[in-house]
């Protein structure tokens, strides 16, 4: 049995309300799973907390690797209209598997998330666009650092325009964050993209941003 929300929800939280940000209240959401009785996973033990990052790709895949062992799901070709073409495939790994049996396991460094937006909005920057134009945000979340660029997005393709960035942001997360923040759920209310002090942090999470979603660029 797995429960998860879709997404979170924003009730003010920087300005915003609803779920439609790359935001932490929008992207972090509840991921509940039971076990089958009887199985290697269930004798773990219950109520175990995993700390490590999973995606909701990973949902799949690791129930088709529980229900049948050894099966492995085939990756999604890169492109939009070649994955709508394909009956079967996951972007996903199963790392769901892992963590049901070792809790304590190392499982992914990161999170990664994406929204789309047909204007500017708040915690965005730049220029107004002209109407209808479409961007996308992409968010990638680790222990200390959230990470978002947005592009211009063409929606029938399916490709952004990643020669144009229409606005970065970066926000500190962990023993830094807590250092500054008012409370315990005040995430991401300052925008720390362009400071000299995290330029080098910044470089190395845009890098592996790109190398997330290298099959768009």
């Amino acid at each position: 049995i797995v429960f998860w929300g879709d997404h979170g929800y924003q009730l003010g939280d920087n300005d915003q309300w609803s779920k439609v940000t790359c935001f932490e209240h929008a992207t972090r959401i509840p991921l509940i799973i039971k076990p089958a009785a009887g199985s290697a996973a269930a004798r773990v033990g219950v109520g175990r907390r995993v700390l490590g990052f999973v995606e909701t790709v990973d949902i799949m895949p690791s129930l088709v690797s529980l229900a049948i062992p050894g099966r492995a799901l085939p990756r999604c070709p890169g492109t939009l209209l070649a994955s709508r073409a394909t009956v079967l495939c996951t972007d996903g790994k199963p790392h769901l598997v892992t963590a049901l049996h070792d809790p304590s396991a190392n499982l992914s460094s990161a999170a990664f998330s994406q929204i789309p937006r047909d204007r500017l909005v708040q915690g965005m920057s730049g220029a107004g666009p002209p109407p209808h134009e479409q961007f996308m945000g992409y968010s990638i979340r680790e222990d200390e650092f959230r990470y978002t660029e947005w592009h211009p997005f063409d929606a029938e393709t399916g490709v952004a325009n990643w020669s144009t960035t229409v606005a970065v942001e970066l926000y500190v997360h962990g023993a830094r964050a807590s250092q500054t923040a008012d409370c315990s759920w005040d995430y991401e209310s300052a925008n720390r993209a362009g400071a000299a002090e995290l330029a080098s942090e910044q470089a190395a999470l845009a890098m592996r941003l790109r190398s997330i979603v290298d099959d768009s660029i």
